[in-house]
């Protein structure tokens, strides 16, 4: 096994630890024009994939997960605050 592989193998290791268990984070994801609030939540299963969800309209803005080459790939082309999604 080649370096790179095993730096690579690590750091998905350590990322699957960090998620061992399923997870849920929320944060702030801006406001509104009306001046609502829009909340951003990011649930992360055991293997390392990780969706991403608004309060507004439960907008799917990112879903990311490992490859077959070991990198991280978001497969969702999201906006990166709620008051974009209102255009």
């Amino acid at each position: 096994m080649e370096l790179s592989e095993i730096i690579i193998n690590s750091a998905i290791s350590i990322y699957r630890e960090v998620c061992f268990m399923a997870t849920i984070k929320k944060e702030s994801f801006g406001k509104l024009s009306d001046g609502r609030e829009v909340e951003l939540y990011t649930l992360c299963n055991t293997k390392g994939t990780e969706v991403k969800v608004t309060t507004y309209g439960a907008r799917l803005v990112a879903w990311s997960a490992f490859g077959k080459d070991h990198e991280r790939t978001d497969i969702v082309l999201g906006y990166a605050d709620g008051a974009s999604y209102e255009k």
